[in-house]
Order: C-alpha cells, then sequence, then structure tokens
C-alpha cells in the first residue's frame, strides 16, 4: 500500500487522494481496494445495465414460453 492510503486507513478514512487513474480520471481512490472512484462508478452503472437487459430478455423468453402470461412491469 502507499504510503497516503496506509495514511487514509489507519484514519479510518473510505477515499484517500493518490496518482491520477490510467484512464485520466482524477486521484481520487478507494482506501480498501486503490480502485478509481470514477472507474468504479462507471464499472457499476455498466453492470447494472448489462444486468437489466438481462432481466428483460429472460422475461421475454418467459414470456413466449408461457404464451405471455407473466404481466409486464
Amino acid at each position: 500500500m502507499t504510503t497516503e492510503r496506509m495514511k487514509a486507513a489507519e484514519a479510518g478514512q473510505v477515499r484517500f487522494e493518490g496518482n491520477p487513474c490510467r484512464k485520466g480520471h482524477g486521484t481520487a481512490r478507494y482506501t480498501l481496494t486503490g480502485v478509481c472512484v470514477v472507474c468504479a462508478r462507471e464499472n457499476s452503472v455498466r453492470q447494472q445495465r448489462k444486468m437489466r437487459e438481462r432481466v428483460r430478455q429472460l422475461k421475454a423468453s418467459a414470456q413466449g414460453a408461457t404464451g405471455g402470461a407473466l404481466s409486464q412491469d
């Protein structure tokens, strides 16, 4: 761990200011993992979209198999 990260961990902080990430985002990083805050947020949004699309596909598939008996929310 870097010095800044260790200091933040000892102080009980969730984030610390480290080196800019390789994608050019800011310097804010999570203390626990060292991951860039912006990269983590982007990854989370990407995963949520993927999951929503997968659920839509499964609902459509299930409705086709049951003759449309499932309600659409």
